[in-house]
């Protein structure tokens, strides 16, 4: 008799601007098209599934590519909401104030390539409960905000220490938000979060991100964009973000 195994895996997929739920995605599992249900409100559910290591990868039109690794144990559940970024060409844009970033490496256009955009401004409604213990997999906030407000990577700094965090999923039961990789070692509590977006240029170096109002609440933004041991640093004055459809313009030269 086939044994059935109960882990699954379920992704809810949700554009990075409106939050709306993204219906119309091909997510292919470990490079295949495994069987998963799709529901209307942005579930798409992985069941009966093996407990190993699986490597995710997200398409959908207009979008850039997701991938991620997601190691399952047997019996469980593992829920990941993950914001979709947009291509610069996505219609969704036209009246959504934006920043376009323009990406060039030696005077030339920095095209088709993964760059990470960071926010050096500190978020400051993102604090830790507690302190997160050396191997831990999940983390407790202070606050009970939307969740997929949650569902991002970040930099977490204390003092001169930087770690990379990734919310890769909430813990109903727990209360608790969990990372892609366990804490390297105890994290504590008086540090900063500064998030950070994995993005894709196109063909002629360039790159889009909504202005997400809830992260940029300040006037004057600065942004370090790195890639493959790359950075290149651009900054902006936001005033007036009445105006629908505004495009702030950022040229960055990486070293």
């Amino acid at each position: 008799m086939r044994q059935i195994y109960k882990a699954s895996i379920v992704i809810l997929l949700t554009d990075i601007y409106t939050r709306l739920p993204i219906t119309n995605a091909v997510i292919l599992c470990n490079g295949k098209q495994n069987p998963y249900t799709r529901k209307p409100d942005g579930y798409y559910v992985f069941s009966n599934l093996y407990p190993l290591k699986y490597n995710i990868d997200i398409m959908c039109a207009g979008y850039t590519d997701i991938n991620f690794p997601v190691t399952l144990r047997e019996n469980e559940t593992r829920i990941i909401m993950t914001d979709m970024p947009y291509t610069v060409g996505n219609p969704l844009l036209t009246n959504v104030d934006r920043f376009e970033f323009s990406v060039k490496k030696g005077g030339e256009p920095f095209a088709q390539k993964e760059i990470y955009v960071k926010l050096e401004n500190p978020l400051s409604f993102l604090k830790l409960v507690n302190p997160v213990e050396p191997d831990s997999e999940d983390i407790p906030l202070n606050v009970d905000l939307n969740r997929n407000l949650m569902v991002q990577r970040y930099k977490y700094n204390v003092g001169e220490k930087e770690y990379d965090m990734f919310f890769s999923g909430y813990d109903n039961d727990k209360k608790t938000y969990i990372l892609k990789d366990p804490a390297p070692e105890k994290i504590e509590t008086e540090g900063e979060f500064r998030i950070y977006w994995k993005l894709k240029t196109d063909k002629s170096g360039r790159a889009v991100l909504p202005h997400l109002k809830q992260f940029m609440k300040e006037e004057d933004l600065s942004f370090k964009i790195s890639a493959k041991d790359q950075d290149g640093n651009a900054s902006v004055t936001v005033k007036d973000t009445d105006e629908k459809g505004r495009v702030f313009y950022i040229d960055v030269q990486l070293d």
